[in-house]
């Protein structure tokens, strides 16, 4: 391992006390704790010939380490302190392989976008790194392990990717979780064949901070604050889940909302970016004073709530689902069941 890495490991060790050094080999799973740089070093220099080495990343609550490996791996619920916040851009390509040169750069211009963002909202600089396949910007922190704590990232995750996934890029929610792991930097990330176009890349640190501070709980808090105002849902007294916001009358149960063919319909739909998220035609884009690929997209409607939009325009700001449904005029008409009231 090169030196950044045994810089990278000795800074986890002074913000969590010990590290858990896990390791793929096809589906075999090993992990280790240790307390020792070089230890953990040597045990990674034995086994990165062969699938993939990651560590964790928030502190756990205390334990011996015992610096070599055989035990269990750590769970959401041995973390004591989240000291990491994990913002992976992974770019949209074929399942089970690796990433192109020109997929790995549209990864890092996303990564680099977000970096930009939050610098401008006071947010100390990041570690920037490489996955293998992506790019990760990686922010200390100091945040319990706590269930509001937890609401809280939820909702920073979740919003995140609502506004930087792209159809070439995916920001992924899910890396929000206490016990997560995230690649050994330095070592060598395998997935699918090892082709010329499909290259097996080493995880690698792009750049370090001149000063790698904490980000600040009010910056954190704030973040949380502005996507939960977007996402949370209230009780509107129907079977139906409703966003915040001024209630639409209509008669469709909105959970039930087809929100591709009602765009589709309206002559709105572009075209499908994922599963859920679809590229749209906002409806006010007369208003807007440019227009981009994917400027606007809606996302399909999952586990009991309606369905959402997102116009990254300044004159959209605000505007939700419910403000195209009273735009509009016909979402019922592309529901599968009418709202009815709770028993």
């Amino acid at each position: 391992m090169i030196n950044p890495t045994y810089r990278y490991v000795e800074r986890a060790l002074a913000d969590n006390g010990l590290i858990e050094l896990r390791h793929q080999a096809g589906k075999k799973w090993t992990a280790g704790l240790f307390d020792n740089a070089e230890s953990l070093l040597a045990v990674a220099r034995g086994r990165h010939q062969i699938g993939n080495l990651f560590t964790s990343l928030n502190r756990p609550s205390p334990r011996v380490a015992d610096n070599r490996m055989g035990s269990s791996p750590l769970g959401n619920d041995d973390i004591q302190w989240i000291t990491r916040l994990l913002f992976d851009f992974d770019p949209s390509r074929p399942k089970g392989c690796s990433s192109t040169k020109d997929e790995l750069h549209h990864a890092q211009h996303s990564a680099t976008e977000l970096f930009s963002s939050l610098r401008a909202m006071g947010w100390p600089d990041p570690l920037v790194t490489i996955s293998g396949n992506g790019a990760h910007l990686l922010y200390r922190c100091h945040l319990p392990n706590t269930d509001d704590v937890r609401e809280q990232l939820t909702a920073v995750y979740t919003g995140l990717r609502q506004d930087c996934t792209t159809d070439k890029v995916d920001f992924d929610r899910t890396v929000r979780n206490p016990g997560r792991i995230c690649a050994l930097y330095g070592a060598v990330k395998r997935k699918g064949v090892n082709t010329p176009d499909r290259p097996h890349r080493r995880s690698r640190i792009v750049t370090w901070p001149r000063d790698w501070k904490q980000v600040q709980r009010q910056s954190f808090d704030g973040l949380a604050d502005f996507y939960a105002a977007k996402q949370k849902p209230v009780t509107s007294g129907y079977k139906a889940v409703v966003p915040v916001g001024r209630r639409v009358d209509g008669s469709g149960d909105y959970t039930t909302l087809d929100v591709v063919a009602w765009f589709t319909a309206n002559g709105l739909y572009e075209h499908h970016i994922t599963d859920i998220i679809h590229a749209v035609k906002c409806p006010w884009e007369g208003e807007h004073t440019e227009t981009h690929r994917n400027d606007t997209v809606v996302y399909a409607n999952g586990d009991g709530t309606w369905p959402g939009f997102h116009c990254k325009h300044s004159h959209c700001g605000g505007r939700t689902i419910q403000d195209v449904m009273n735009l509009l005029g016909d979402a019922d008409t592309f529901c599968a069941l009418s709202w009815e009231r709770k028993p």
